[in-house]
C-alpha cells in the first residue's frame, strides 16, 4: 500500500503474482513504478533443485537476500553457498545465476537497482503460457529489457 507521504508497506505474502525465466513462484513486492524507479522488489520460492538461465543485467545491479534454505550462486567466474542469511551483490554486466541445492523449496529476496524496466520484464514473462519458455522466445523478450541470457540454468555436479 502506497502512503499519502510516498511511503511503500507491502505485507507479507502480498504483491503481484510474476513468473521469471525459471517458472517459480515469485511476488512483485514493489516495482519502479512504486519506487520512483529506485529499485524493483521481488520474493521467490524457488523449487528444490532449479533456478534461473545464467544471465547478465546491463542496466541494472542485482542483489539477493536468502530468506530460507540453502543456494549454489554464480556471479562472474565465482561460486558460493549461501544458506538463509546470505547477502549477495551483483554489479550491472557481471554474469550471475543461482540453484536451490535443497530437497524443498527454497525463498529468496531479490531486487534491482535501478528497476530500469525490470517490473515490465517480469510482468511481460508472467503473461506467456505455463511451462518452460522457449529459449529464443525468452532470448527476445530478455533483450527488450536489459538483459541477456548467456547460459543455462547450474547443475549440481558444475
Amino acid at each position: 500500500m502506497l502512503t499519502e507521504d510516498g511511503c511503500l508497506v507491502v505485507a507479507r505474502g502480498a504483491g503481484l503474482e510474476v513468473r521469471g525465466a525459471s517458472n517459480a513462484p515469485t511476488l512483485l513486492k514493489a516495482g519502479g513504478d512504486q519506487t520512483y524507479d529506485i529499485a524493483a522488489v521481488f520474493e521467490q520460492s524457488t523449487p528444490p533443485q532449479s533456478g534461473p538461465p545464467l544471465h547478465v543485467h546491463h542496466e541494472s545491479a542485482e542483489m539477493f537476500y536468502v530468506l530460507e534454505g540453502t543456494f549454489i550462486f554464480r556471479a562472474g567466474n565465482r561460486d558460493v553457498e549461501a544458506p538463509a542469511g546470505t547477502f549477495i551483490f551483483v554489479p550491472k554486466g557481471v554474469q550471475h545465476t543461482y540453484f536451490n541445492i535443497g530437497s524443498a523449496p527454497a525463498r529468496i529476496l531479490y531486487w534491482f537497482s535501478p528497476a530500469a524496466g525490470m517490473t515490465s520484464y517480469f510482468k511481460e514473462l508472467s503473461e506467456l503460457p505455463p511451462g518452460p519458455v522457449d529459449r529464443s522466445l525468452l532470448d527476445t523478450i530478455a533483450r527488450r529489457h536489459g538483459v541477456e541470457i548467456v547460459g543455462g540454468p547450474l547443475k549440481p555436479s558444475e
